[in-house]
């Protein structure tokens, strides 16, 4: 993860790493926003704290992306009932034989933003 924050450029101030177990950690950590949670913990319990935790906090436009949704039936479960309360947002996929599956949070406003992401109509 730091080498490739390195590589990005992104200062180091702005990235701090919490160890431990999701259930221990997501409690402490105060974080008002996130651009991007990359969600990759193969099993069922893990992939729902992350949704429950990170999805209300995505900034409009954000994007959660699932490493595990075509490889492990315990991530699939809990994206799939997660998606299944809340009708309003929509699964997408990016590539072909090597699929990204990810949600983006719309705007404040109900609106999604255009750019060169997938945008559901």
């Amino acid at each position: 993860m730091i080498a490739v924050m390195k590589k990005l450029q992104v200062p180091k101030e702005r990235v701090k790493l919490h160890r431990g177990w999701f259930d221990q950690t997501f409690p402490k950590i105060d974080v008002p926003q996130v651009a991007l949670a990359h969600v990759d913990c193969d099993f069922y319990e893990p992939t729902k704290l992350c949704l429950n935790k990170w999805y209300p906090l995505l900034a409009p436009g954000g994007f959660m992306q699932f490493d595990d949704y075509d490889a492990f039936l315990g991530c699939r479960k809990a994206v799939d009932e997660f998606l299944g309360e809340h009708q309003e947002i929509q699964m997408q996929t990016l590539g072909e034989n090597a699929k990204a599956y990810f949600i983006r949070k719309r705007s404040q406003d109900g609106v999604c933003l255009s750019g060169e992401v997938l945008c559901p109509q």
